[in-house]
């Protein structure tokens, strides 16, 4: 039974992915990555890849448990662009400060077929990102 589970689950997470190209306001990006704008910002400066970002944030799976959050220690996060999984770079990359955007990133270029932490392989990674600042 958990052998059929472990096939059934990259499957489900593919075909979730899938229903995004078609769900009413979602947006693409290059590589899979899918969109939803929570909050505009009013700024027009976008991070690089040699930025240094904070950030507020929750990441979840699939089916809604909590991979990490920002909002536990009431205060933003500060990443290095350059060390965050790829689907992070290429939305945040896309977003000025005081977007906050609903993210998700298919596994490929989230952490692919291995296990991470409490990260089952195959999953999608599905962040509410808020974009504060950039150094």
């Amino acid at each position: 039974m958990a052998k059929r589970r472990e096939k059934e689950y990259p499957v489900a997470n593919r075909a979730f992915m899938k229903s995004l190209e078609s769900a009413e306001d979602i947006h693409s990006l290059p590589k899979g990555v899918f969109y939803k704008i929570e909050k505009s910002g009013d700024g027009d400066r976008k991070p690089e890849l040699s930025s240094v970002v904070s950030v507020h944030y929750r990441g979840t799976l699939l089916n809604g448990t909590e991979i990490d959050s920002s909002y536990e220690n009431s205060y933003p996060e500060t990443f290095h662009l350059r060390e965050v999984v790829e689907g992070w770079r290429i939305a945040l990359t896309c977003m000025v400060i005081g977007d906050k955007w609903k993210i998700y990133i298919p596994s490929e270029i989230g952490y692919g077929d291995r296990t991470v932490d409490n990260i089952p392989g195959g999953s999608v990674l599905i962040f509410e990102v808020e974009l504060i600042a950039i150094s």
